[in-house]
């Protein structure tokens, strides 16, 4: 009855919707022969999504492990580009701080800086830069659409990882494509 089963709270929608959203993805996963380290970093955009979009924060201990799992997914099944896509993720973090510097942090939060890192190393150059633009795309047509239903005022804090995220996801897995 959406009720927790001892303090008979309301339990939200938002509960069986990551639980599913995580169940489909891992399965994804699955189906394709995904690697450990996928797996983890699956978890982490998961993490990182609900985190930023729940909390506006993305904790750096999230960041640190998905930063770790793409290193090591990355130099165990490509090593030949393990350098260009370091490269690139220092890019994308640089891009991103230069952004938070010019906003003085107003733009976006400390969070999204640390995580263009790992989107960075995940999906190289010039996929990073697809990425990016989707994210910030989507991100200002949400917020757009939010400030005309009066949901959000102008000015107020939307967060942006949620956005990263799920340019991440979908770069990564229709690149080709893109």
């Amino acid at each position: 009855r959406a009720k927790c089963r001892y303090c008979h709270k309301k339990i939200s929608i938002k509960y069986p919707v990551v639980e599913l959203a995580t169940g489909l993805g891992f399965a994804y996963l699955y189906s394709h022969s995904a690697s450990i380290f996928l797996f983890i970093l699956f978890s982490v955009l998961v993490v990182i999504f609900m985190s930023d979009l729940q909390y506006l924060i993305i904790p750096n201990s999230v960041v640190f492990i998905g930063v770790l799992s793409v290193l090591v997914y990355k130099f165990v099944y490509s090593p030949q580009s393990l350098i260009e896509n370091i490269i690139a993720g220092v890019g994308a973090f640089l891009f991103l701080y230069f952004l938070y510097l010019i906003t003085r942090g107003r733009g976006m939060g400390f969070g999204d800086v640390k995580f263009s890192l790992i989107m960075g190393i995940l999906l190289g150059f010039p996929e990073i830069v697809i990425a990016f633009y989707i994210a910030f795309l989507t991100g200002a047509f949400v917020s757009f659409i939010l400030l005309l239903l009066g949901r959000v005022h102008f000015g107020q804090q939307i967060p942006f990882g949620p956005f990263l995220v799920l340019a991440t996801i979908v770069t990564y897995l229709w690149r080709e494509n893109l």
